[in-house]
């Protein structure tokens, strides 16, 4: 009784188990990805356009720029790369994909 919240670990009941703080975090963020509108929507796209084949066909070490990507891609838009691109920072914002950003050697 005499503890405060500070001094303690929080943890949670749910029916017979205790989930943990570091537990907790985790399931949110499940939850965010599953029940939020648009990250689903935008994986479900990358799914069809067949994106995610795109960048597993070019190596588990290659880096492949949007405009690589939308190359590939079935599709005449011509704002493809550019759209790509923020349904791909969406996804690494979530962790779902990762990105680096480098400078081209033509600056």
């Amino acid at each position: 009784m005499g503890s405060t919240s500070a001094d303690t670990d929080s943890q949670y009941l749910i029916g017979s188990s205790q989930i943990d703080h570091e537990e907790e975090e985790v399931w949110s963020y499940v939850m965010t990805i599953a029940f939020g509108s648009a990250p689903p929507m935008v994986l479900r796209v990358v799914i069809e356009l067949g994106v995610l084949e795109v960048i597993n066909g070019a190596g588990p070490d290659a880096f492949m720029s949007p405009t690589e990507i939308a190359a590939q891609l079935p599709t005449s838009n011509l704002d493809a790369a550019t759209m790509l691109d923020r349904m791909l920072c969406l996804l690494a914002s979530y962790s779902l994909l990762s990105c680096s950003q480098w400078e081209l050697p033509s600056g």
